[in-house]
């Protein structure tokens, strides 16, 4: 606990720095910077953190882990583009949230929550974690789903709106389930994290094909193009988890505007089927 006008940077090249508050909040003003825009340095809370005032922002290149601790204050959260957000938080409004969603999992900043185009978000839980709606509010650069111990990670923004990554999304260990809106990912985006199973895929949910309803989205590059491969590591989990990915090969036009292909699976006999005994659930 202490009074003041502050600024605490955490500038360190590389490596872990810790942060442990035995209690009380730091008052005043204080501003603390997560890395100077050049330094890769990772500030992890060793213990839940209370800020009276002022603006906590990682910096591009830096990480803010969280652990399953929470930032909580009358200050300002603002993360710049390509810092990185760790969270093992498993509330279930989830690990990001925005101000106007209230006290909810990692940050819960009262003045200001900020999440920056190109930011980046770690899911590293031992339990089933949703993302909170944070994230994709402004598109995101890599997402990561690096659980343990079989838990998933869901994305939590409404139905009928889609979470946009830029780069890539990491699909190390875990399964990414998309509850009720898209997953989309831009030209130069891409799944990493293979070969992909029934452990660590992405499950598309719902029953719609209408757009924002679970579904993988990719986007393909305009104008003339040849060749084009592209794997979507999707599956379900009605019933038994299983792995069904779709590869396109060979993809080729002749011209194209903002092109794209979508896929979704769901364990059902698909509604313009009038099969009654003999059909795919797929």
């Amino acid at each position: 606990t202490g009074a003041g006008t502050a600024n605490y940077n955490f500038i360190k090249a590389t490596g872990t720095q810790t942060i442990n508050q035995s209690g009380g909040t730091i008052i005043g003003t204080t501003n603390w910077n997560i890395g100077n825009g050049s330094t890769s340095n990772t500030v992890q809370l060793a213990s839940n953190l209370a800020i009276g005032g002022g603006t906590v922002s990682p910096k591009a290149s830096a990480t803010m882990d969280f652990q399953g601790f929470v930032l909580s204050g009358a200050h300002s959260f603002v993360t710049v583009a390509l810092s990185t957000l760790v969270s093992s938080n498993t509330n279930s409004t989830g690990c990001f949230t925005t101000l106007a969603t209230g006290a909810f999992g990692s940050v819960q900043s009262t003045t200001l929550r900020t999440y920056a185009a190109s930011t980046n978000f770690t899911f590293n839980g031992s339990s089933n974690q949703n993302t909170g709606n944070g994230v994709g509010a402004n598109q995101v650069y890599n997402l990561t789903i690096n659980t343990t111990a079989g838990a998933t990670v869901t994305l939590t923004k409404p139905a009928g709106t889609s979470v946009v990554v830029t780069n890539t999304v990491n699909l190390a260990s875990g399964n990414l389930i998309l509850s009720l809106c898209d997953l989309q990912l831009n030209n130069a985006a891409s799944f990493t994290g293979g070969p992909w199973s029934t452990s660590n895929m992405v499950i598309t949910t719902g029953t719609g094909r209408s757009a924002g309803n679970g579904r993988v989205i990719k986007i393909f590059p305009n104008g003339a193009q040849t060749g084009l491969t592209f794997t979507f590591p999707i599956g379900e989990n009605t019933g038994t988890v299983e792995y069904s990915p779709v590869n396109i090969t060979n993809l080729t036009y002749t011209a194209a505007t903002s092109p794209y292909v979508s896929y979704k699976v769901v364990d059902a006999k698909h509604p313009n089927d009038p099969s009654i005994n003999d059909y795919l659930t797929r």
